[in-house]
C-alpha cells in the first residue's frame, strides 16, 4: 500500500490521516490539496500557505492541485483525474478521504478514483458525528471555524473555536462534523504536529460559489494567516 491524503486542512481530514495511520500502521506519503488559481481551499477559503504550514509540521510532503476558481465538475474532474494519473504512475495504490455519511459523495469517490486504479479509503465512515467529534476534540486536534455556509449560520460563526462548547451550542439542524458542508474548519495544533501553528485570525469575509459549481453556496469566512 502506498496511501495519498486529501487533505483540506480541517479537522475531518486530519482525524482520517490518524485513524488511517492508526487501523492500517501505514504512513502515507504524500498529502493532496486542491486550491484555486488565487492559492485558496474552494470554500474553506484557507491560503495555500497555512496548508504548507501544516504539511510542514505533519513531517508528510505535500501536492497542490490547482483548479480554476468557480469552474464547473467537468473541469474540475479533468483536472484532478490528469494529477490522479500521475500518481498512479508513481505506484500510489489508495487515496485516502476524510467522508463521514454522504452516500452520494463516497459513491462518486470511488468511481473517480476507479478510472485510473486508485482505491479509496474511508476512516472516518459510519461513525456517528456526535461519537465522531467528541472523538476529534479528545484526540487534541485543535481548530478553529474558517468558514460557514451563510444558508445554516450566521457570519459570527466564523472563527469560533472548534470545542465542545462550540458542538454543544450548535443549532439541533447543524451536523456536529459540519458533514453537510454547515462549517468548515482549520487545525493549527494536532498530535501528528511537530509544533503547533502560530496563527492570526482576521476580518470576516463572504463568497458565492454559483450552480453548477460544487459548493454552489455563499460562505462567510474569516482571513486566516500563518506566521513562521
Amino acid at each position: 500500500m502506498k496511501a495519498f491524503v486529501y487533505h483540506s486542512g480541517g479537522k475531518d481530514a486530519l482525524a482520517a490521516l490518524h485513524f488511517f495511520i492508526n487501523n492500517y500502521g501505514v504512513y502515507p506519503q504524500l498529502l493532496v490539496c486542491t486550491v484555486d488559481e488565487y492559492d485558496m481551499v474552494a470554500a474553506h477559503q484557507v491560503h495555500k500557505s497555512c496548508i504548507e504550514a501544516q504539511a510542514k509540521a505533519i513531517g508528510i510532503p505535500i501536492q497542490f492541485i490547482t483548479v480554476p476558481a468557480f469552474s464547473v465538475n467537468a473541469v474540475y474532474e479533468h483536472i484532478v483525474l490528469k494529477h490522479l494519473s500521475q500518481l498512479k504512475q508513481q505506484g500510489y495504490t489508495h487515496a485516502i478521504c476524510g467522508d463521514i455519511f454522504l452516500e452520494e459523495i463516497k459513491t462518486y469517490r470511488i468511481a473517480l478514483h476507479q478510472k485510473v486504479g486508485i482505491e479509496c479509503v474511508f476512516p472516518l465512515w459510519g461513525i456517528n458525528t456526535k461519537v465522531l467529534s467528541k472523538q476529534i476534540i479528545d484526540l487534541g486536534l485543535k481548530a478553529i471555524i474558517a468558514a460557514v455556509d451563510a444558508k445554516y449560520l450566521p457570519a459570527h460563526y466564523a472563527g469560533a473555536t472548534y470545542a465542545t462548547d462550540f458542538v454543544k451550542n450548535l443549532p439541533e439542524n447543524i451536523d456536529p462534523c459540519g458533514e453537510n458542508g454547515e462549517f468548515h474548519t482549520f487545525v493549527y495544533n494536532a498530535p501528528l504536529f511537530r509544533n503547533q501553528l502560530n496563527i492570526q485570525v482576521g476580518t470576516v469575509g463572504e463568497i458565492t460559489y454559483n450552480e453548477g459549481t460544487p459548493y454552489a453556496t455563499t460562505m462567510n469566512y474569516v482571513k486566516i494567516s500563518c506566521a513562521e
